[in-house]
């Protein structure tokens, strides 16, 4: 096979041209990462996908997270997978063991929990170990990115990375994807300690009011061992039994940010969105969705919230005064 690489540069394979085609770019993928990997293992030649360049490929991979992003530009004889695509969708075991150590990944795969605006329990099913860290550091970055979606259901298996984190004193580790507030213990939070092993700001889920004075009692646990300010994912827009409106959902939404407020903690406000055909749909629609863009400005700028109160500040100040008539046109500012 032939491959014309610049000006008039030829360079001839007798193994495959192999393009990789990450329809979210601005996200890594270790999808990717291990077609990468596992093909050049076996000399083949892989590169991003061009479709401009109208080169001829003998495989492309297109891998897509998201079910919303425009999938027009995929070729119609792609290998397609990812959530994006097919939730059930997987690697081939081959590819799937292949070990980029790119400094990002998963320790654990899988959820118990069935919070229903969340596919990891029908992608990946429950919680189990994947791997440890040596299988995703290089050994000489600072900085390691856990994508684990509930590794405190695994606690053993917690205790075994903090150890290796421990290690290596100059390794800085980030939970990307949230540890569970709900699973917070005086063992759990020791190991969590900047005296056990250097971090980046943990992330929480506070998904519902219900848990509000759980949140108040764990948030007491982490300060006990100076881990004192942490960012909770504060989702809005989620129907339920106690939920029915837009306007039950900000008010319920602002009691949890004034909660963590007063807690000295940092919020990221997360509106849903549905995935896939058997979830609820959302709450947010082109007539409130102004509503929750100025709870999301507010609450997920860390500067901000800590020192403006929503209504009485925020919605009468300069930010965030363009959006008070969409509050009083639902009763909740006079």
């Amino acid at each position: 096979m032939i491959y014309t690489k610049g000006q008039g540069e030829v360079m001839k394979y007798d193994k495959a041209i192999v393009g990789l085609y990450n329809i979210e770019p601005q996200y890594k993928n270790m999808a990717q990462d291990k077609i990468k990997m596992y093909h050049d293992l076996k000399c083949d030649l892989t590169e991003p996908y061009n479709g401009l360049e109208h080169k001829k490929y003998d495989i492309v991979y297109a891998s897509s997270i998201f079910t919303f992003t425009d999938k027009s530009y995929t070729p119609v004889n792609a290998i397609c997978g990812g959530t994006g695509f097919d939730i059930k969708s997987k690697l081939p075991v081959e590819i799937e063991k292949m070990k980029p150590r790119k400094n990002y990944g998963f320790c654990s795969r899988g959820c118990n929990n069935k919070c229903p605006w969340c596919v990891v329990p029908e992608k990946e099913g429950k919680a189990k170990p994947e791997c440890d860290i040596y299988d995703i550091w290089d050994g000489e970055s600072k900085d390691l990115m856990l994508w684990d979606n509930n590794i405190l259901q695994l606690p053993d298996h917690f205790k075994l990375i903090a150890e290796q984190v421990h290690k290596h004193r100059e390794l800085k580790i980030d939970f990307n994807q949230g540890l569970d507030i709900r699973l917070i213990t005086k063992e759990i939070a020791e190991l969590m300690s900047t005296k056990y092993m250097r971090h980046a700001a943990y992330h929480f889920a506070f998904d519902t009011s219900k848990i509000d004075q759980l949140v108040i009692d764990k948030v007491k646990i982490l300060k006990g061992f100076e881990i004192n300010q942490n960012i909770f994912y504060v989702l809005v827009g989620f129907p339920s039994k106690d939920i029915k409106t837009a306007k039950e959902d900000i008010q319920d939404a602002v009691y949890r940010l004034n909660l963590l407020r007063s807690l000295g903690q940092r919020a990221m406000v997360m509106r849903y969105k549905k995935i896939y055909d058997d979830q609820p749909e959302t709450l947010i629609n082109v007539n409130n969705e102004k509503l929750y863009m100025a709870l999301a400005n507010w609450g997920s700028s860390h500067g901000q919230f800590a020192k403006t109160e929503f209504y009485k500040d925020y919605l009468n100040g300069d930010r965030g005064s363009g959006y008070k008539p969409y509050f009083k046109e639902i009763g909740l500012v006079g």
